[in-house]
């Protein structure tokens, strides 16, 4: 399957998946309203007897069976499981998986440690997400856990955290660390991470029911009430009968996480082809003396996210969250004789927090003091990189809209290949500016300085009357610096940036926000870079600063959004072909949307980005197969006059990412 058809599909498991859980939630709420409903008339007829008597005309006139009564304790329980699912949603969409993390008890890794172990896997994770086209996740370590272990996180890649144990990176090579990141990275691009989270929304109803019935038990233990008997006995039959729903319903989440676990890893030897890496990284958690057990109050919750079995091995195989541990070790290496190496704890001391980063505010007063000098620009002279096309490595005319549109959301070994030199021709200066929050503001502001002089003194102007005095500092320090970067590297620094600029407070986001917006439209109009790099920020940060991206579907065919594709292949046309060629690709283009009619292009000094920004909302919640069609007819569009510029490679970047459709490095060049 394709990306597309793998977000068609992880939707459908979201509804098979309430096809089963609402029937075993239902019958478990069935049967805590009975016992709820039993004690009240127990209590009821108690009251009766000990007041009146049992001959008294009020207990012969009471009735066992109220169904009224009855069907308001069962809407009362079936609401409350409701809603406490409900909010367990909606706690976990606003934190994201950020929250995840932090509910786990791990520490984020700043992008700019200078621990060579959380170096190692940051430099792996940014490779990862610049070869798959997707910003780079936040990193987390468990730093308590010697075992091997990770997950990812999060409702979309925007939100995403790559988390891992201590063991899993003073264990592991590498290539090691590379098959696990690359099993995470398959649940961030096929879907499942969403799939992971709402599992957790719908167990949370249940769980909470069973947990408040034992700490009633354990309360009325306590005081040693006589007359509470019938309270606990009440307790320990919805105990009991809630946890016997909450097994079941781990079951169904069970058997979906194995089936997962078996293609998240036949995708990361897909991505790497380099099954030994994977295959090593197991065999050493059948090493380790806990193995991946992660010791943690929270481990159950998220126990289906972890890359291997992360709580003790269960008593029945039904309960169990992962394959067999030897199982998938033998897919990988049919050769393997079940001996596992045996690995001793290594000390790993993760850098603190008050040393890498002390504190936002303290973070700009650092800053400002270690100001050091600008290197010269010979120092910042930077390999040639050779011109890489989309998917492998080799010849740019193989390049075709299905070469594009079946990248998408997908790995391999040139691709990451490819971002890692491309990350080596990037001077280690610019990277250690894209990793502190507060450098990378001023590296974004002097991304977007204009070439022409006039211009640029007017953007510095307002630069500096809006921007507080160390950040207007740093930017001019960082002029020259980031003036010599080269066009290919800005899209790649913009990214390693991302996690960086979501340690920003709000307000400092809102003033960055305001701030790149004046920058862009300070000579009254906006280049495709500047489009695209605006597009990358704000679709990227403003979920996590402002508003979470609503990922519902409205549109499930084509024929609402004609009008938002005319206009959107109208701009891509004017803005990526020569004049005379615009309405040739703009045709190529719409016959894939389609047919027996021949629209005319829209005028040029109509086709402005705002008009491209408003159709790629309303694009942005269509089916995935209807964004299979359109990303299509843009990749048509472009590579119509047999070119691809660096402008047009980043603007099919910023559309992809509007709709949510990670696209893998599209180099420009000649493609025929």
């Amino acid at each position: 399957m394709d990306f597309f058809e793998n977000q068609d599909e992880a939707r459908k498991r979201t509804s098979r998946l309430l096809v089963f859980f609402i029937p075993a939630v239902a019958a478990t709420v069935l049967v805590i309203s009975f016992f709820i409903y039993l004690t009240v008339i127990l209590g009821i007829f108690a009251h009766i007897i000990f007041s009146k008597g049992i001959y008294s005309p009020e207990y012969n006139a009471c009735a066992w069976w109220r169904p009224g009564m009855f069907w308001a304790i069962t809407v009362l329980t079936g609401s409350a499981v409701v809603l406490m699912s409900y909010m367990k949603s909606k706690g976990l969409a606003r934190g994201g998986g950020d929250g995840i993390a932090l509910m786990m008890g791990a520490k984020p890794v700043l992008p700019g440690t200078k621990n060579p172990d959380e170096r190692k896997l940051m430099n792996v994770v940014e490779e990862m997400a610049i070869a798959a086209g997707v910003p780079v996740p936040s990193v987390y370590i468990m730093d308590i856990e010697d075992v091997i272990n990770g997950f990812a996180a999060g409702f979309s890649p925007t939100d995403a955290v790559i988390c891992v144990t201590q063991g899993c990176i003073s264990h592991l090579s590498r290539d090691e660390i590379q098959g696990i990141v690359a099993h995470e990275f398959s649940h961030i691009l096929n879907g499942d991470m969403l799939l992971n989270l709402r599992l957790i929304g719908l167990l949370h109803g249940i769980l909470i029911i069973t947990m408040t019935s034992k700490r009633i038990m354990l309360l009325l233990q306590r005081i040693g009430d006589p007359r509470a008997i019938l309270i606990f006995f009440a307790g320990m039959c919805i105990w009991i009968f809630g946890s016997t729903g909450h097994f079941f319903a781990n079951v169904i989440k069970c058997a979906m996480s194995r089936q997962r676990e078996y293609l998240a890893d036949a995708s990361a030897v897909q991505f790497t082809r380099n099954p030994s890496g994977l295959a090593n990284a197991l065999k050493k958690i059948g090493g380790v003396v806990k193995g991946s057990y992660v010791n943690h109050l929270n481990s159950e919750i998220v126990s289906h996210l972890f890359f291997a079995r992360g709580l003790k091995k269960p008593m029945f195989k039904s309960t169990a969250t992962h394959p067999p541990l030897e199982s998938r070790i033998l897919r990988l290496d049919p050769q393997f004789d079940g001996t596992y190496p045996k690995l001793k704890p290594k000390g790993y001391m993760p850098t603190p927090l008050t040393e890498q980063y002390p504190g936002k505010k303290k973070a700009e007063e650092k800053a400002e003091e270690k100001k050091e000098e600008i290197p010269p620009v010979s120092e910042l002279a930077q390999p040639e990189m050779p011109f890489v096309p989309v998917l492998e490595p080799g010849n740019l005319s193989a390049i075709t809209p299905e070469d594009v549109v079946s990248s998408v959301g997908t790995l391999n070994p040139g691709l990451i290949a490819y971002a890692s030199l491309l990350l080596a021709g990037i001077p280690q200066k610019l990277k250690d500016i894209a990793h502190e929050p507060f450098s990378a503001r001023a590296m974004v502001y002097c991304l977007l300085l204009d070439k022409n002089d006039k211009t640029r003194k007017v953007q510095l102007e307002s630069l500096k009357k809006h921007s507080p005095m160390n950040v207007w500092n740093e930017v001019e320090r960082l002029i020259p610096v980031v003036d010599a970067v080269k066009d290919e590297h800005r899209l790649p620094l913009i990214d390693m940036a991302l996690p960086a600029l979501k340690l920003l407070s709000k307000m400092q986001y809102v003033n960055f926000r305001s701030n790149i917006k004046g920058l862009a439209e300070a000579d009254k109009k906006i280049s495709l870079f500047e489009y695209t790099l605006q597009c990358s920020i704000i679709r990227h940060l403003d979920p996590v600063f402002i508003k979470p991206d609503d990922m519902s579907i409205r549109y499930k065919t084509l024929e609402p959004l004609i009008i938002e594709c005319f206009e959107l292949l109208s701009v891509i046309a004017w803005k990526g072909s020569k004049a005379d060629y615009a309405n040739k690709a703009f045709k190529i283009a719409m016959s894939e949307l389609m047919t027996g009619k021949e629209p005319t292009i829209l005028p040029e000094e109509k086709c402005s980005l705002s008009i491209l920004d408003r159709s790629l909302d309303k694009l942005s919640v269509a089916a995935p197969q209807i964004k299979k069609q359109v990303l299509k007819a843009c990749t048509e569009c472009v590579l119509a006059d047999s070119e691809v510029t660096i402008a047009e490679a980043e603007l099919l970047r910023a559309i992809a990412d509007s709709l949510h459709c990670p696209v893998p490095p599209f180099v420009p060049g000649k493609t025929t």
